[in-house]
């Protein structure tokens, strides 16, 4: 006899709705079944998924805070998002590296781990290769570990090499690595060569991008050697666990290229001056899909594409929840390849799905001296937040309309107007200068810290500015405006620690007014190198510090920020680490 599920125990039916997932739950919520919304709404367990969510987290089931009870663990996260928010660590602590002092290279984080480039040798290359790595666990109880090869890491799982085969080769080759015991990963126990080429030909500049099973190596060489042959800066796509390519090298010689999801990669077009998407079809073969257009510039202004980059996409960083991949034995299987007791450290970490990527490139005035000078660019720089998941149901709809109308495989790429994608997916900034690592190094999930100013001859002490674009910052903003918290203007908080502005999005009806004419709440950002303003519906929060700091660089790593700078004691780089919880 069949037994209706709100009639079984209620604890009973609380274990089973805990197992869904957040859109799951809300999909529940959607039904308009009383009971069912009255025990969602009202149970603390599931209610803490929610608030998480918000929050842009995951609790991390290795911490041994996650078996206190649920109001405990409430509790550590609203405390954990009032500390963020206000710049009010709970702890602050210095550990040394063996980093070059001057060298402000580091590597993806992952989870508590981050790369450091070592003084194994006193150059860093430009290219993105160090001649060592030192592996580094942002605890008060630091573990260190390092890679005597020259190497670039755009997440510590994952190593690529470069080492001499015989006289005149040099082979380009990709590891995976275990954090655990700091082996090499059981699913990639042989390097899987990315290519082999002539040691005349230069070390290239390298770009690697790793989603769920897939890893991407964009590789460009030196444009200064003639001899080089054009088909080697090219796109090289793998699934890394057996070793198999995916699709032959495809031509490509920049290094801007972002996953919105582990099916789909955007690379960057300057000819098109767009965001082509390189997708992976139901056959199993990857293609071209959709052309998402930028704003359209000026006449007299030009992007600088060997500039252009992106970083904080949902690289393969060891999630709580596990990875379903065809590529796993038992198709469909969830078994994630990532040791759950490598991330310990903090009570809870960013929600991969819920990330953002950040696009950077410069575009200016394009002066020359002569009519067969090379263009000349005053480098300012453009920031770009993307919001992944929406950029991806864009490119869904995109593409199933272009299947109906041009069902032929060669009709060339569905273009999708700057305006159909732009204000709802992305928020644009202009801003005088930006670091080099801060696009792998100083942005995770939604958040993105930045020092102030850009750091002059001699360190001048500065605030240190954050950039949090998660709803909970937002609707913590607007709550504590509204309540008059904090003396300023109605969207300046003036707090102890910090001044947060709240950024609303520029169109008065968020989300709805994008579809009506005329409803715009103000004229956007207006670009110096765009023709007409940059409208955006993402609200954010901006958190400037009261406290200024001598640091020549900031990172972030899990939810903690980062400060380096140069020891006075021995020269060795110092990292100062604020931990919010």
């Amino acid at each position: 006899m069949p037994v209706h599920f709100l009639a079984l125990p209620t604890e009973i039916v609380v274990s089973c709705l805990l197992q869904l997932s957040l859109r799951d739950l809300v999909c529940c919520l959607e039904t308009n079944n009383r009971t069912l919304a009255k025990l969602i709404l009202t149970t603390p367990a599931l209610i803490f998924r929610f608030e998480q969510a918000g929050a842009g987290v995951l609790e991390n089931s290795a911490h041994e805070a996650s078996r206190r009870p649920v109001f405990d663990r409430r509790a550590a996260l609203r405390a954990r998002v009032e500390r963020q928010n206000t710049f009010t660590p709970s702890k602050r602590w210095r550990i040394g590296t063996k980093a070059e002092p001057d060298s402000h290279r580091v590597y993806e984080v992952v989870n508590d781990y981050f790369g450091y480039a070592t003084s194994d040798a006193p150059l860093v290359l430009d290219n993105g290769l160090c001649h060592g790595l030192q592996l580094i666990r942002a605890g008060p109880s630091a573990r260190m570990c390092r890679f005597g090869v020259p190497s670039t890491c755009r997440s510590p799982f994952s190593i690529l090499s470069s080492s001499l085969d015989g006289a005149d080769q040099q082979i380009l080759a990709f590891q995976f690595l275990r954090l655990s015991d700091y082996s090499l990963h059981p699913l990639n126990p042989e390097p899987l060569v990315v290519l082999r080429c002539l040691r005349a030909y230069g070390v290239p500049s390298v770009c690697v991008k790793v989603s769920d099973m897939t890893l991407v190596v964009a590789l460009a060489f030196p444009p200064d050697l003639e001899a080089v042959p054009p088909k080697l800066d090219a796109l090289h796509v793998f699934d890394w666990t057996s070793g198999k390519s995916l699709t032959p090298p495809l031509s490509n010689a920049y290094s801007c290229l972002f996953f919105i999801h582990h099916t789909v990669l955007l690379v960057a077009n300057p000819q098109q001056s767009s965001l082509d998407a390189l997708f992976l079809r139901d056959d199993g073969f990857w293609t071209w899909g959709v052309s998402f257009l930028l704003p359209k510039l000026k006449d007299t202004h030009a992007i600088y594409w060997q500039t252009a980059a992106a970083g904080g996409q949902p690289n393969t960083r060891g999630q709580l929840d596990a990875l379903r991949s065809q590529s796993l034995a038992g198709a469909g299987h969830s078994s994630s390849p990532f040791p759950r007791h490598t991330l310990d450290q903090a009570q809870f970490v960013p929600d991969t799905d819920d990330a953002m990527v950040l696009l950077h490139f410069e575009a200016d005035v394009i002066t020359t001296q002569e009519p067969d000078d090379a263009p000349e660019f005053l480098n300012t720089q453009t920031l770009v937040f993307i919001d992944k998941d929406m950029l991806y149901a864009r490119f869904r709809a995109a593409y199933r309309t272009h299947l109906q109308t041009q069902p032929d495989d060669e009709s060339p790429l569905p273009k999708v107007p700057f305006d159909a994608w732009g204000p709802r997916c992305s928020r644009w900034m202009e801003i005088p200068w930006i670091p080099h690592q801060a696009l792998t190094s100083a942005f995770v999930g939604r958040r993105f810290v930045l020092q102030a100013e850009a750091p002059g001859p001699t360190l001048t002490p500065q605030p240190l500015k954050i950039f949090d674009f998660g709803a909970g910052p937002v609707d913590w903003a607007r709550a504590r405006a509204k309540l008059g918290v904090g003396a300023g203007a109605a969207d300046l908080l003036d707090l102890e620690n910090a001044t947060v502005r709240l950024v609303e999005s520029d169109f008065a009806d968020s989300g709805l007014a994008l579809q009506l004419p005329g409803t715009a709440r103000g004229p956007g950002l207006v670009h110096s190198s765009f023709e007409e303003p940059i409208p955006s519906d993402l609200a954010y929060v901006e958190i400037t510090s009261k406290e200024l700091f001598d640091f020549d660089a900031v990172y972030l790593c899990n939810g903690d920020i980062i400060g380096g700078t140069k020891s006075a004691e021995d020269g060795t780089r110092e990292l100062e680490i604020f931990h919010f919880g």
